[in-house]
Order: C-alpha cells, then structure tokens, then sequence
C-alpha cells in the first residue's frame, strides 16, 4: 500500500503523481469514512472545486474521487470515500489504511466546475443535487459561489437512505442559516423515525415539485449514474436546456 516510488519536487520520476500521507481518518457512517491527506513534499495542491484527483491504492488499482477539499492552494487534501464491499479498491482503504501510510495521487482532473465568472455566466439560481458521496464536489463549488458574492438562490438537494447518512449535514446546516440565499433539502428514502421532519421519497419528485414552474436556473448533479441519468432526463421533459444541466456521475 505504501508506496515506495521516488519523487522528485513531489512528483514521481514520470511527472504523473504526487505523494501524500493519510494524517487523518474520521468515519462518518458504516460505510462512509473521510481521507485526510497532506503532500510530502508538494506545497501547495491547485485544483478547482469540483474536479476529481485519481488516487493510486497500490500498483494495480486506481480509482477516482471528487475532492471534498474546500480550499485550493494548501499542501492539505480531503476525500469522502463509500465502501464498495465486492470492489477492489474501496476494502483495502477500509480495511488497511492508517495514519502514516503514504500513496500517490494524480493532479486535479475534470470538468465539473462553476464558469470563473459566476456573476454573469450563470442563471439567477443554481441548483445542486447530489445522492451519497456525490456530495463531495458540492462542498467546495457551494463554498467558491458563495464566496463569490452570487446573490442569486443556491438549493442544494441531497437524497440519502436515513439521518445517518446525511454527510457534512452539521456543516450544512450552518451555512443554511448564515447565507439567506442558500437552502439546504436533504432528502431521505428510507427513514422510519418520527423525529425526521423534512422532505422524504425520491430525488426527482422533490426536484419536480420545487421546479414545476419553470424559472432560470442552472443545475449541477452528481452521483451514481442511475440518479444523475434519470434526474437529467426529468429536467429535460421539464423544459429545462441542456446547456445549463452539468453532471458528474460515478460508474
């Protein structure tokens, strides 16, 4: 697991990775846990909020994960990871990784990003939608628009199973009550509780419901591919343009 290659200015001799060391591990749920990482020699790790990096678990597997990271430019990294208990990938980090151990990343990949001039280039509302980890992106893009001083509506949608599943809800419940123009939707499937007062069911009817009448508004989805195909298609069949829906999907 700990990888062995040698770095030169934090990367390796082929200029493709970086090294990093895990310094921290926090799990969130049963299946869910947060990656601390920080470079070993890197300064400082550029990437824009939304892209992805692709982490090297040992010399046969690599896998990609969105940065949960909400501040560019540090030698710090963040990663939320969802057990996949008959993939190849996912098991070794559950069930080996530690604190010390060092892997190799890539650099920031990808396009799933706000337009750099958020003020002109995007509607007078965004929305996000999100299910499981694809959450992580959000984080930072959220972070990044609302830094920018967008004054428009931001909603985020974020469809799990129950409570415990409500990732980074704490944090988001927080910005929910400082940004007048941000409203934070988690949406549960399965919760039984009475103690849940909010929305419950399915992503897309929530989503339809919420946008039956048609306004401008651009939308960022990710998530497993099911969710992010059928909640593109109902935005569609909505009358929304495909030039404003932007999505990101995981296998």
């Amino acid at each position: 697991m700990a990888s062995n290659t040698k770095n030169h200015g934090g990367f390796s001799m082929d200029g493709k990775w970086q090294e990093v060391k895990i310094i921290g591990i926090i799990e969130e749920n049963i299946n869910t846990r947060r990656f601390f990482f920080e470079f070993t020699e890197l300064e400082q790790f550029n990437f824009r909020a939304g892209q992805f990096i692709k982490l090297k678990i040992n010399d046969d597997i690599v896998r990609a994960y969105s940065i949960a990271s909400t501040i560019p430019g540090i030698k710090r990294l963040e990663l939320l990871v969802v057990l996949k208990k008959d993939g190849a990938g996912t098991p070794i980090l559950f069930e080996k990784a530690k604190i010390g151990d060092k892997f190799l990343i890539s650099k920031a990949l990808g396009n799933f990003v706000l337009p750099k001039n958020p003020l002109s280039d995007l509607e007078s509302e965004v929305c996000f939608i999100a299910t499981g980890s694809g959450i992580a992106p959000f984080r930072g893009m959220i972070s990044e628009l609302l830094a920018s001083k967008y004054m428009g509506t931001v909603n985020l949608l974020f469809g799990t199973r129950t409570m415990e599943d409500l990732l980074y809800r704490d944090k988001f419940d927080a910005l929910d009550y400082a940004q007048p123009n941000f409203h934070y939707i988690p949406i549960l499937s399965q919760e039984k509780r009475e103690s849940w007062q909010g929305k419950t069911g399915r992503v897309h009817a929530v989503i339809q419901s919420i946008y039956k009448v048609h306004r401008p508004c651009d939308f960022y989805i990710c998530g497993r591919s099911k969710m992010v195909l059928e909640a593109k298609a109902h935005l569609l069949q909505m009358g929304y343009d495909n030039n404003h829906i932007h999505t990101e999907n995981y296998g």
